[in-house]
């Protein structure tokens, strides 16, 4: 109880917490906060880590939280970067390390080709390690593949935006298919441009921005000739394109 309020919470905060999480009291609570402290976590980390995930103090120090931090360890990951991965994306320590970051992460070293090129991604999106690449990423490839669009390009587009493999496979062969409609080469930079560009938003995002720029004057022509041209003037809010 002391460590926590130590940590800045408050008796409703705290209560709240307990309510929800009432195994915390009977936890070693300490091993964890020294556990995270060794490796380079700052109060202010284990705080924020605690508000969103109060029950990573009921997991083993050492044969749950310590061996996941070590793996990203073992990727090249700083301590300073863990600390700030995990406080922002603290669903990590409730994963499996077995069943899904370990097979996770290999499936996007050999989607990527080296370790150092996995770790720039991750670094780059912190949500990176909340999907199962096995069952997203590989199969979302396949169809990317089979529209005849080279593998140096999927890898490009990965980069740019990583939600662009990371949609339902239904919803990227829907993005596909409009862009080659509109006369987007998949062997082209434009073409993965324009596909990371829709993958950004939903349908209904796209239309709205499509009918503001018809409510400036422009016709359905222009704004796909401009598209064509530039397919990252659709990645602006509504707001920006009125103001534009």
């Amino acid at each position: 109880m002391k460590l926590f309020k130590s940590l800045g919470f408050s008796g409703a905060s705290l209560a709240k917490m307990l309510n929800k999480h009432p195994l915390v009291l009977e936890s070693d609570a300490q091993t964890v906060f020294e556990l995270f402290r060794s490796h380079g976590f700052s109060e202010k980390d284990i705080k924020t880590l605690t508000m969103r995930l109060p029950k990573l103090f009921i997991y083993d120090a050492k044969k749950t939280i310590k061996p996941k931090i070590e793996f990203l360890k073992s990727l090249g990951l700083s301590e300073l970067y863990i600390a700030k991965l995990l406080s922002n994306e603290p669903y990590v320590l409730a994963r499996s390390l077995e069943n899904h970051i370990i097979p996770s992460v290999q499936a996007l070293v050999r989607f990527l080709g080296s370790d150092v090129s996995a770790s720039k991604a991750i670094k780059g999106c912190h949500r990176m390690l909340e999907y199962n690449f096995e069952k997203v990423l590989d199969p979302n490839v396949s169809i990317f593949r089979s529209h005849g669009v080279p593998e140096s390009l999927i890898v490009k587009m990965f980069l740019i935006n990583p939600r662009t493999l990371l949609l339902k496979g239904s919803r990227v062969s829907e993005i596909i298919g409009d862009v080659k409609e509109l006369g987007f080469d998949p062997n082209k930079m434009l073409f993965a441009l324009a596909v990371c560009t829709m993958a950004r938003m939903s349908k209904a995002c796209w239309e709205q921005k499509l009918e503001t720029y018809r409510s400036l004057g422009l016709s359905k022509d222009e704004i796909y000739s401009a598209f064509r041209k530039q397919p990252m003037c659709m990645i602006n809010s509504v707001k920006k394109i009125r103001v534009h």
